[in-house]
């Protein structure tokens, strides 16, 4: 995967990963890693970042009702500054999204 981030008042940045999933009746697992990659190699001007991203996700059922167990990991490396109001929005907002997304990919 190759992802560009262009963030206000920030030098461009990219990274380039591979993932890794699994899927079976009630468990996901997904892992992405940087690589080095030739079909996208560093760009003048734009900051190669470190990404590491894992979950698990299990869904159960708890008295009847249907439970998505998650357990996550990121770790990211800018590569540079950033302003901590810009670390704090992608922190609330990314992580929230994407737990908003599985809700509605799930089903039982």
């Amino acid at each position: 995967n190759y992802h560009v981030w262009k963030m206000p008042t920030l030098t461009v940045r990219d990274c380039v990963g591979q993932c890794f999933s699994k899927l079976d009746k009630d468990t996901y697992f997904y892992c992405m890693r940087p690589i080095s990659h030739d079909q996208y190699p560093e760009k003048k001007g734009t900051i190669r970042m470190l990404f590491y991203q894992n979950y698990l996700a299990k869904a159960t059922v708890e008295d009847g009702e249907p439970i998505v167990h998650i357990v996550y990991y990121s770790r990211l490396d800018l590569k540079g500054y950033c302003p901590a109001s810009l670390i704090n929005l992608g922190a609330s907002n990314g992580i929230h999204q994407q737990f908003k997304n599985w809700a509605e990919m799930s089903t039982y």
